[in-house]
């Protein structure tokens, strides 16, 4: 139920593609990949830093987002250690404050868009970019058992492709 994002500014056909692909578009090859069909950045008026910096302000008007930020910055971390411990994996960016960034120890020639493929089909959302997995941590209610649970999960596809 409801109305479209598209419908509700009053975007039609006509002129819509035009107004969002070169007006709006975030042309982002590091946020987004041009075969991945979540990527509604171009089709969007919500993506984009100054809708963005509309949600932060109105979200801070009704909860106290320095809290949760907080908190999410310490599950990131939670789950940065978690990496470091598994010989599994290995750390990469490691100075990025928002991403857990890492990859596989000792794997070669990683199809990392299928892994990340096979992941969403089960709700698990980690992103890639070259030759590392990036993960944003933006529930603050997952606790280090899930951190876990999507690692394993993550190196088990690993396996299964590679086999």
């Amino acid at each position: 139920s409801g109305i479209y994002e598209h419908l509700s500014s009053g975007i039609n056909a006509e002129y819509g593609g035009r107004l969002l692909g070169e007006n709006s578009s975030v042309v982002a090859p590091y946020l987004f990949h041009e075969d991945d069909k979540y990527d509604i950045s171009h089709r969007s008026l919500q993506c984009g830093r100054r809708a963005d910096g509309f949600k932060l302000w109105f979200c801070d008007k009704i909860d106290d987002l320095d809290a949760q930020a907080t908190l999410i910055y310490d599950r990131t971390t939670q789950f940065k250690k978690i990496v470091a411990s598994d010989e599994r994996f290995q750390q990469v960016l490691e100075d990025s404050p928002t991403h857990i960034c890492f990859k596989i120890n000792n794997a070669f020639k990683v199809n990392l868009h299928k892994i990340t493929e096979t992941l969403r089909r089960e709700n698990i959302f980690v992103e890639y970019h070259n030759d590392y997995f990036r993960l944003v941590v933006v529930n603050a209610c997952i606790i280090e058992k899930d951190f876990k649970e999507i690692l394993n999960r993550l190196f088990e596809v690993y396996e299964n492709q590679s086999a």
